[in-house]
């Protein structure tokens, strides 16, 4: 009886050593798949950080495009602002000006002799007299200037013409054609009147080159 209890308890502890050893593979492989997921874990770590390295990266090369670029619309835009201040510039720098703008009511004598006057009731006719200034970056050739001269009473004297630019509508005394060669140049209108139009008070005078005016002077008369 003895010898088979002591078979049984060998058995049962042959038994325990297989399920021990068992057991102890399976720890073993279960660490070794730990350990394997940890190594994964920790390599998707990394790629992460990298990725995300990578991210912050590409974002600051991003700005650092942006702020060329931004930098660089400046640029144009500044150089845009010149180029059209410049054409601006250039463009006004080519228009005419007049200077020594004088007007005079005068009577004409027979023979044509002109003497002036300050009273309303002898002038015949309204003399404008200016300077077209000098300027070689203005076109030269034929121009037309127009004198306009307006009475005490707000009424327009002379031709009472019109003409139109665009959409602008320009109502003159009289029209002066001139050839204009870049050199300072003398320039004399005279304006017909009727006893209507010619009254005591302040007179205004005008000069246009086309729509623009150019020039601007009273006259008082007695």
């Amino acid at each position: 009886g003895d010898h088979r209890d002591l078979h049984r308890v060998g058995r049962r502890q042959r038994q325990m050593c297989i399920r021990d050893r068992a057991n102890l593979s399976i720890i073993t492989r279960y660490k070794a798949q730990v350990k394997g997921l940890k190594n994964e874990r920790a390599q998707l770590f990394k790629r992460a950080d990298s990725l995300l390295v990578v991210t912050q990266r590409l974002a600051v090369e991003k700005d650092s495009t942006t702020a060329v670029l931004i930098k660089t619309i400046k640029v144009v835009d500044s150089v845009t602002t010149a180029n059209t201040q410049l054409f601006n510039s250039l463009e006004k720098g080519a228009l005419i000006g007049i200077s020594n703008l004088d007007a005079t009511a005068i009577i004409v004598r027979k023979g044509g002799k002109i003497k002036e006057t300050k009273r309303a009731s002898r002038a015949d006719k309204i003399r404008v007299c200016y300077t077209i200034a000098p300027n070689t970056l203005a076109q030269a050739g034929d121009r037309v200037l127009y004198v306009q001269v307006i009475n005490p009473d707000n009424n327009i004297i002379g031709d009472k013409s019109n003409i139109t630019f665009g959409q602008d509508l320009l109502t003159y005394s009289k029209s002066e054609s001139v050839f204009y060669e870049n050199q300072a140049l003398d320039v004399c209108a005279i304006i017909g009147t009727t006893g209507q139009d010619v009254l005591k008070g302040l007179y205004t005078i005008n000069i246009f080159d086309a729509q623009r005016q150019i020039g601007s002077t009273t006259l008082m008369l007695k």
